[in-house]
């Protein structure tokens, strides 16, 4: 008797099993779609990995860097105000730039404030080679008080200097901010867009924020003809740790201070976007992607997608004027369809 029980029991465990894993199938079944057609998949990936990446990482000597907080142009004062920035923007120019920093200040980096929030908006730069250059710079930074020069020469293996140069000087300069975006000079934001989500990640106390496109089980190139070249000695390793692609990240204040810590004891790698990821695996902080961040592509001039991703890369002087006037048109054109695609719409035209 209890055997004939028993067996009744067993089958109905399996019985049970079996229709929990069909459940599960379904499930998979109706919801998978929606996460690719909207991109969310990606966020789904991202938190279900966050949870393994907490441990520091082990393969990192300790070292020294020489490139200190020294600035031609220091910039002190520009974080003044009443409150501190909820997002400073840090945009990475090239001297010669001139341009490419104006078409920001008349488009998104005009923006100083959303929904009573403090928006700042900052360019920093290195050395020009030319002397009439660094004139230009200096007139420039008298016109508009926007200019964080360093003393380090401007170039593409510098850039590292560069991104530690503002993270430096946002944690001495401007250490109350809550957020700090990182972003090239070639990249258009949704401000009103970002701003709106970065208010949903614990603001008014963000911790622990590295939020953006995240670069999977990339590998340093060994090329010497290659621009994005790493010695052995830079980086030994096979594989980068998960790091945000360097055209456009978020950090909060606290993760802006601890890399610009750490960084004095972590050698210098020429890939700076490589090069905080680093050193945020090394602090134990979890890289969080965002779809909406475009990392390298650009997306065409569309309403349907400019209202929802918060950035576009390559985007020229003209290009930035044009999706500003876009944006600022407030013209809705999109379909029912169109609006619920979203992020795959996007993708679907870049």
């Amino acid at each position: 008797m209890c055997m004939h029980h028993l067996k009744y029991h067993h089958q109905g465990l399996r019985h049970r099993w079996l229709c929990r894993c069909l459940l599960l199938v379904l499930v998979g079944t109706a919801v998978a779609p929606a996460l690719v057609l909207t991109g969310l998949y990606e966020e789904f990936l991202a938190f279900s990995i966050a949870p393994f990446l907490r441990s520091g990482s082990s393969y990192i000597d300790r070292g020294w860097n020489s490139s200190g907080a020294l600035y031609r142009i220091a910039n002190d004062k520009a974080c003044h105000g009443a409150v501190p920035p909820f997002l400073l923007n840090l945009v990475v120019s090239s001297p010669s730039n001139f341009e490419a920093r104006q078409a920001i200040r008349q488009t998104w980096g005009s923006t100083e404030e959303l929904k009573g929030l403090r928006i700042r908006t900052l360019f920093a730069v290195g050395q020009p080679q030319a002397p009439d250059v660094q004139v230009l710079l200096e007139q420039e930074f008298i016109e508009h008080r926007d200019l964080v020069q360093g003393t380090f020469h401007d170039t593409y293996r510098n850039l590292t200097l560069k991104t530690l140069m503002l993270l430096r000087w946002a944690s001495t300069f401007c250490p109350e901010a809550h957020f700090l975006l990182k972003v090239d000079d070639d990249v258009f934001v949704n401000t009103k867009r970002l701003v709106g989500h970065l208010r949903t990640l614990g603001y008014p106390r963000p911790e622990g924020i590295y939020l953006g496109r995240i670069h999977w089980l990339a590998r340093p190139v060994r090329d010497l003809a290659s621009q994005y070249y790493i010695a052995e000695a830079e980086f030994p390793g096979y594989i980068f740790p998960l790091y945000c692609s360097g055209t456009a990240y978020v950090v909060s204040g606290d993760v802006a201070q601890q890399v610009a810590a750490v960084a004095l004891e972590t050698p210098i790698v020429p890939m700076e976007d490589v090069y905080v990821g680093i050193c945020a695996r090394k602090l134990g902080v979890a890289p969080q992607h965002s779809a909406w961040f475009s990392g390298s592509t650009h997306y065409p001039l569309d309403i349907c997608c400019y209202q929802h991703t918060f950035t576009s890369h390559h985007m020229t002087p003209t290009l930035m004027k044009a999706a500003w006037g876009l944006l600022a048109s407030g013209k809705n054109d999109c379909s029912r369809l169109l609006r619920r695609l979203e992020l795959l719409w996007c993708k679907l035209i870049s």
